[in-house]
């Protein structure tokens, strides 16, 4: 059977499941004891629960982002909540790596936003989550169960996806019938009026505003107080959700006593160190490279107002790329680019003779893009022919992103990126096939290196760290012409993150020049893939 995800995301998408089917199973057996603590009756199922569902949106991001999408800049693992909000912001604004969550859908639109609704409860999840696997507490029986429905109809709405399905065949179900959510309510709610212990009230209120049958849209003003109460409980953030639900806008009263008001149950809607690239691969010092950028900003508002362009050298943005702006600290995690700042850099990559450099990367970290593209067109005015030549491609990216509206396939810069993505795909599906036909020529492989390149087929190392072994004479190929070859066959496979590193190196190198325009093509698709506009029906 071919791979259709990345090895990493395939084991994740088990261990989602296989975290379901333990808290099912654990929520079916008989208690073997009678607890001195209630509170820690379902503590286990729920943290699996919550488990499951962020391993699920972490195998997503892993296939989209690569192995480093779970890390931070220090080497710490992502939270929960982290997972979540980049999951969720991946499903409102689309790349075109995200394609594999929609294949054989036939509207994937449709798709993505009944994904992103499976989310809405997960913010809750994770912390409930949090809080049965670190203070022993667990939800009652039915909210457990209702949890553990919502996750199993987000993975089963994940494999409807052709890309996804092989890899979640047997689904786990759970064997109760799950009571209704509002009777569910109403029973918590008369357990908050009957207690007036503060432990017991935080941990009925989360559970509540878990199982409400609707949850808005914007994140709201509650969550952080129902994030500390969860930890630690205190009479104010208690009152204050006490309130939240009183004062809601009710669809639905559910009168707990005869005479009683009721509570109402809807709610408003690496080494951390490491570079990520050899610093010899770079063409300027690592730490020119900050203090070249905002020169070249300087530089290029400067010229622009006298009417000429003067622009940052192209090779320059291509080590921004590899090395990614937060490790340049141009920015930091979640904070943006201005146009005046991002425009110089876009406008060099696409200015280029021959094949354009990366620039949707920088468009992804710019905030106000109408701004953007009025200032991408006033220069486009005074840019040269191969600027103007892609106007369309820039300005239609950017109209789509804007809109957040799907291009269509057959616009031609999209087809040529889609075409050239299932030529680097089928290319290195048939590494296998090319090291058999090379036999007894003089592209022949050592054993050494056949064994590599073999592992990079089959997903085990990335085609980037190939092409630095072979570059660096870690793997030996002794004639010139042979690792020529390869090198190119190599960067014609190329189309992920990982292969950067890799095809900087190839490009760094004059013996390599023959191989440049594949290794170019190959950064200009990875980035097309990891930052571009979504794509229709794909």
């Amino acid at each position: 059977m071919p791979t259709y995800l990345r090895k990493d995301s395939i084991r994740l998408l088990e261990a989602s499941a296989e975290s379901l089917s333990l808290a099912i199973a654990g929520l079916g057996l008989p208690r073997r004891l009678i607890l001195r603590d209630a509170n820690v009756n379902n503590a286990a199922p729920i943290g699996l629960i919550g488990v499951s569902a962020e391993l699920a949106m972490s195998s997503m991001l892993i296939q989209v982002n690569g192995p480093d999408a779970l890390q931070l800049s220090n080497g710490h693992f992502k939270s929960g909540a982290t997972i979540l909000e980049e999951f969720r912001r991946l499903l409102r604004n689309p790349v075109p790596r995200l394609s594999f969550i929609s294949k054989g859908i036939q509207n994937p639109t449709e798709h993505l936003t009944k994904i992103y609704e499976h989310t809405r409860r997960f913010k809750l999840l994770i912390t409930l989550r949090a809080s049965g696997l670190h203070t022993g507490n667990g939800p009652s029986f039915d909210v457990s169960l209702i949890a553990a429905n919502d996750v199993i109809s987000f993975l089963n709405e994940l494999a409807l996806s052709n890309r996804i399905k092989p890899y979640l065949p047997n689904i786990p179900q759970t064997p109760n019938i799950v009571r209704d959510r509002t009777l569910v309510v109403e029973d918590i709610a008369r357990s908050i009026r009957e207690t007036t212990n503060l432990n017991e009230q935080a941990r009925l209120l989360s559970s509540v505003f878990l199982v409400l049958p609707e949850i808005p849209e914007e994140q709201p003003e509650w969550l952080n107080a129902f994030d500390r109460i969860s930890i630690s409980p205190r009479e104010g953030d208690i009152a204050y959700l006490l309130n939240v639900l009183e004062n809601a806008v009710p669809a639905t009263l559910l009168r707990v006593n005869g005479g009683g008001e009721g509570l109402p149950v809807v709610v408003r809607n690496n080494d951390p160190n490491a570079l990520p690239i050899a610093p010899q691969y770079l063409r300027r010092e690592f730490t020119q490279i900050r203090d070249q950028w905002f020169a070249d900003i300087g530089n290029a508002n400067g010229r622009l107002t006298q009417g000429t362009l003067d622009l940052p050298p192209a090779d320059f943005v291509l080590d921004a790329f590899v090395l990614r702006l937060n490790n340049l600290n141009v920015i930091q995690t979640g904070q943006f680019l201005t146009p005046h700042e991002s425009w110089p850099f876009i406008v060099s990559s696409l200015s280029v003779n021959g094949t354009a450099g990366p620039f949707w990367f920088l468009v992804r970290a710019t905030v106000d893009l109408n701004q953007l593209k009025a200032q991408i067109l006033r220069v486009i005015e005074i840019g040269s022919g191969y600027l103007r030549n892609r106007r369309t491609e820039i300005i239609q990216g950017l109209d789509s992103i804007i809109n957040n509206t799907p291009l269509s396939e057959i616009t031609p810069f999209v087809q040529e990126l889609l075409l050239a993505h299932e030529s680097a795909e089928s290319k290195k599906e048939h590494l296998n096939e090319s090291i058999q036909r090379s036999k007894g020529s003089y592209r022949e492989l050592s054993r050494d290196a056949e064994v590599v390149i073999t592992e990079a087929y089959e997903g085990n190392i990335s085609i980037g760290d190939v092409l630095i072994d072979i570059i660096e004479n870690r793997v030996q190929i002794d004639d010139t012409r042979s690792k020529l070859y390869w090198i190119r066959i190599l960067a014609e496979s190329a189309y992920d993150e990982e292969d950067l590193p890799g095809l900087l190196a190839v490009l760094s190198t004059e013996l390599y020049i023959p191989a440049h325009t594949a290794a170019k093509k190959a950064i200009r698709l990875v980035d097309f893939l990891s930052n571009g506009p979504s794509i229709e029906g794909n």
